[in-house]
């Protein structure tokens, strides 16, 4: 029934990137994608309505993160790591980072309505939506979180991979100091060095490929209570 990552998948179309290339924002759901399905015929009351409401926050937030995430994956493997977006030659892998953040803030939101949910299961009386909807919030839970792990993970290896390219960028001005003027002043004892341990794009994208598995296992987890999670509405 809700088939997230599956409704997730695209193209990004960043083949031929050279050093200068337009980096796409991270493409929205589409209405279908987003929506949340109709689970069975439900009678409106208030806790059907509320549970709904709920649900629809956080599988739409995971919807938009399966996407994200999927964008960032493609273009990591694509794009040179030297790359610029736009006139002002934004670096590629700062747009980047600004989508993995995009993704963190909406799982924090995302685990704010499953905490919701996971009270409406707490006081339910029925013990088969009690059952059913803690088991759909905690695999709901688990998909964001690992949405949300993954995010981190992308951000530290482009800032590491910024890092180096700033440290690199800082010796040529260096080198190329006309003048003899020091333009660098490291502490005594100390030079100027890029991190040793920087991850390579297409490193990155592998990474977060496997991470995207075990996100869509959590979401076919979640799959198999949404019917249970409203019983007796």
């Amino acid at each position: 029934m809700m088939a997230w990552l599956p409704a997730a998948l695209l193209a990004v179309a960043v083949g031929g990137v050279g050093q200068t290339a337009a980096v796409p924002s991270p493409p929205e759901p589409s209405p279908a994608a987003s929506a949340l399905p109709e689970i069975g015929r439900v009678r409106v009351n208030t806790t059907c309505q509320t549970i709904v409401e709920h649900a629809r926050i956080a599988i739409t937030n995971a919807v938009h993160n399966d996407r994200r995430l999927l964008s960032l994956a493609t273009v990591m493997d694509r794009v040179s790591p030297g790359a610029t977006v736009g006139e002002k030659k934004v670096r590629a892998i700062d747009v980047l980072s600004l989508w993995a953040s995009s993704i963190e803030s909406d799982a924090v939101e995302a685990q704010g309505a499953i905490e919701r949910l996971r009270g409406l299961a707490a006081a339910s009386n029925d013990e088969i939506r009690k059952r059913e909807l803690k088991a759909f919030a905690d695999a709901l839970s688990g998909a964001v979180a690992r949405q949300k792990f993954a995010a981190n993970e992308v951000q530290r290896g482009l800032f590491l991979i910024g890092a180096r390219a700033d440290v690199a960028e800082a010796r040529a001005i260096s080198d190329a100091n006309p003048f003899g003027v020091t333009l660098l002043a490291p502490a005594p004892g100390q030079t100027l060095r890029a991190p040793a341990d920087a991850p390579k794009l297409k490193d990155i994208a592998a990474t977060l490929a496997e991470r995207i598995k075990l996100i869509k296992e959590d979401e076919h987890e979640g799959v198999r209570h949404e019917v249970g999670a409203t019983s007796g509405c």
